[in-house]
């Protein structure tokens, strides 16, 4: 195998994905995205709950629960009608929710900055995406690894929210 074989095979299979007409293809509004994100976010975290007692898959764990986690948020600023923003830092998108009414508690808050330490950022070497990369110096992995529960809990309150806030209709 060789570079013009890959782009080749490239090209053929992009021809396949591309052969719809784009323009035919119906935006979604804003609340419809949130309901598509809540749904997301539950698929990522229900897989998380399946690998939380194989101790050694701790980073496809806290990789799930954050991208379960960061959907949430997001779908809140969606449902609100507002177009979320291509961050991954959970606190900001925290901060982003609360401006716009949601409710989570100082514990929430705790949990999910937990979370972001490994997700996003490390607190301590500010290295990115721990859980997804290894890093380029010798650096702990460490800190607090909340259990999937305890962003089950926070995924169902925010989810409660942004029916209140949206609508029933769309669920």
């Amino acid at each position: 195998m060789n570079t013009d074989q890959i782009e080749v095979i490239e090209r053929k299979i992009s021809q396949i994905y591309t052969s719809c007409n784009n323009e035919d293809l119906q935006k979604n509004e804003l609340p419809r995205q949130a309901v598509i994100m809540v749904g997301y976010s539950e698929q990522y975290l229900a897989a998380a709950k399946v690998i939380e007692a194989n101790l050694h898959l701790i980073l496809p764990r806290l990789q799930m629960t954050g991208q379960a986690i960061e959907l949430i948020l997001k779908a809140c600023i969606a449902g609100c009608n507002q177009t979320p923003p291509h961050d991954h830092d959970l606190i900001k998108l925290c901060k982003r929710c609360v401006n716009y009414d949601y409710c989570l508690s100082e514990a929430d808050v705790a949990w999910i900055f937990h979370l972001n330490h490994h997700f996003y950022k490390d607190v301590v070497t500010k290295t990115k995406y721990k859980s997804r990369y290894p890093t380029g110096s010798i650096e702990p992995v460490g800190g607090v690894c909340p259990e999937v529960d305890k962003f089950q809990d926070i995924l169902d309150k925010l989810k409660k929210q942004i029916i209140n806030n949206i609508g029933v209709e769309y669920f």
